[in-house]
């Protein structure tokens, strides 16, 4: 549903397998050495189904590495630790010499508790399967990096405000990361013009104002129209997902990183401990509610009647466009009046 079907996700679920150890093994591994002890995990489970799996099965795009490797764990998740082996997270598979199988190497996998599928929802909901956190990981899989902020300490605070998949794991995706995954076409708007989006979550409908060049990898802001329903509704009004309609407005600052070390280190800026956001949420209270700390809330969407405008781009200068919202009958859809005339500060 957020890609717009455009992301089949196909694979196996495989037996139960049980490597032989104690989950004390393990976590001696993880508290006396740097290695990721989840390696050796992985290791003895390719091997053990190695006879049972034809590993060329899951090479989908032909480049000699297993797409993705799943790891459910069955040891309580440790929620009480800020660093613990038993939670859940994504890495790279590395290995000092070549392992195959079936003429294919491990590469990217995602390590999580069977717990977090019994996990309530964030708005208090017990579900058969709660996948919030598979959802989360396998956003990961796809090379997106999180929104949330590791360090306070570093940079801008507050992440993205809580209320996206890729920071609280709540609602949908935002049209940014819909647009590095090619889930989105954005409408480019650099003249005077006016554009109706539709809902973005059914129709991924969003518009892009660049600062220089025309490249997802750079500065721009990046505005579509959210409404609380589908893939939103279940979450809406908690942890910061919006539970009313409106324009949302990102700030978007992804120049690429002059060396690349992993591809969650992409961009030059993340969320986290840089001068500057990868992307942050214009607040269109003025509050800066999500830079203390706090979450994003609904007085942070613009509504029909109101103007976007006085907006800066990292450098200070004026973003030099500003943006009238009005409702389009039924209200299913807003109307945005873009003017690149010098801007006020209504």
């Amino acid at each position: 549903k957020s890609s717009y079907g455009k992301l089949n996700i196909g694979g196996t679920v495989t037996e139960v397998f049980n490597t032989g150890k104690s989950t004390y093994y393990y976590e001696s591994l993880y508290a006396s050495t740097d290695e990721s002890p989840e390696y050796r995990i992985l290791k003895a489970a390719l091997e053990y189904f190695d006879d049972k799996i034809d590993y060329s099965d899951y090479d989908y795009d032909g480049d000699g590495m297993i797409d993705a490797v799943y790891m459910v764990y069955t040891v309580d998740v440790d929620y009480e630790s800020d660093d613990s082996l038993w939670w859940a997270f994504t890495n790279e598979y590395y290995t000092d010499t070549v392992e195959k199988y079936d003429g294919k190497e491990a590469d990217f996998y995602i390590f999580m508790g069977y717990d977090f599928f019994f996990e309530r929802t964030a708005s208090g909901k017990q579900l058969t399967l709660n996948c919030e956190t598979l959802i989360h990981e396998s956003g990961h899989l796809l090379g997106i990096d999180d929104f949330y902020d590791y360090d306070e300490d570093k940079g801008p605070a507050g992440g993205l405000g809580g209320g996206d998949m890729m920071d609280y794991n709540v609602g949908d995706h935002n049209p940014f990361t819909k647009l590095l995954l090619g889930w989105v076409n954005p409408y480019v708007v650099s003249t005077d013009g006016t554009i109706e989006l539709g809902s973005f979550g059914s129709a991924g409908d969003c518009v892009i104002v660049f600062k220089d060049k025309e490249s997802p990898f750079s500065e721009f802001f990046i505005i579509d129209y959210y409404t609380p329903d589908g893939l939103n509704a279940m979450e809406a009004g908690y942890s910061g997902l919006f539970d009313t309609a409106g324009i949302r407005v990102y700030h978007v600052d992804a120049d690429l990183a002059s060396s690349v070390n992993s591809i969650w280190e992409a961009f030059e800026n993340n969320n986290s401990d840089t001068k500057y956001k990868l992307i942050s949420l214009v607040e269109a209270d003025g509050r800066n509610d999500i830079v203390g700390g706090g979450e994003s809330s609904s007085s942070d969407l613009f509504a029909v009647g109101k103007t976007i405008s006085g907006l800066k781009w990292n450098d200070g200068t004026a973003d030099g466009f500003t943006v009238s919202i009005d409702g389009v009958t039924g209200g299913s859809a807003r109307k945005l009046s873009f003017s690149f005339a010098k801007c006020g500060n209504e």
